[in-house]
């Protein structure tokens, strides 16, 4: 019988920028992390663990100590609680929480959506997976304002961390002649291949994984 996949969720109430400079400095070798969740009240840290893990296996102990271990030697004051989820079709329960909008310009819309995109909108076709950049956090957002500030006709960008590469495709449909977008996450990469290409900007956007330097 096949071992389903656990997950490890780890819960602190601290400041994003203190998560951030935590996670930028986890051993990849000793923990997997798989994303970071944004909540209105804490963050979510989700590490992939042995399918056996539960709540008193070993695994779970050594990785609080760790955290904690880690938090200190950076100075960071940091509580952490955990919980375990075993794995399931998280694409299901993306796609049930997502819902076309408009944000400027942009009407951001999945692919399963039958919602007609209002007039004078440019729309972008976002199928979310498991990448940043659905267009509902608040630095996305921001980018997309951004965006519609400058002149990028014949303009070539670089979409730095470019998760489903919604700003990408933005980019292009303000004008910008070519994208060069990357990202370290393999997901995120794929993703954001799909992205280009369900918008018909491929032609214009190359999308590589960081670290790829024979593709430059």
């Amino acid at each position: 019988m096949e071992t389903l996949s656990t997950y490890a969720k780890i819960k602190t109430i601290a400041e994003l920028e203190d998560v951030e400079i935590l996670t930028s400095s986890l051993d990849d070798l000793l923990w997997v992390l798989l994303g970071v969740e944004e909540q209105s009240d804490a963050t979510i840290l989700w590490f992939y663990l042995p399918g056996n893990a539960s709540m008193d296996d070993s695994h779970i102990k050594g990785l609080i100590d760790y955290l904690i271990d880690l938090a200190e030697q950076l100075g960071l004051a940091m509580l952490f609680e955990s919980s375990t989820e075993q794995e399931r079709n998280w694409n299901e329960q993306w796609e049930a929480g997502i819902e076309p909008f408009q944000w400027g310009s942009f009407w951001i819309t999945p692919p399963w959506s039958d919602q007609n995109p209002p007039q004078n909108t440019l729309p972008i076709v976002i199928h979310p997976k498991m990448s940043f950049g659905t267009g509902t956090h608040e630095t996305t957002q921001l980018m997309l304002s951004l965006l519609e500030t400058l002149d990028l006709k014949g303009a070539h960008g670089v979409d730095a961390g470019a998760g489903t590469g919604i700003l990408s495709v933005a980019a292009i449909l303000l004008g910008a002649k070519s994208m060069l977008g990357f990202d370290v996450d393999h997901w995120a990469v794929n993703n954001a291949t799909e992205t280009v290409a369900a918008n018909g900007v491929g032609t214009k956007s190359t999308i590589l994984q960081g670290g790829d330097r024979k593709s430059v």
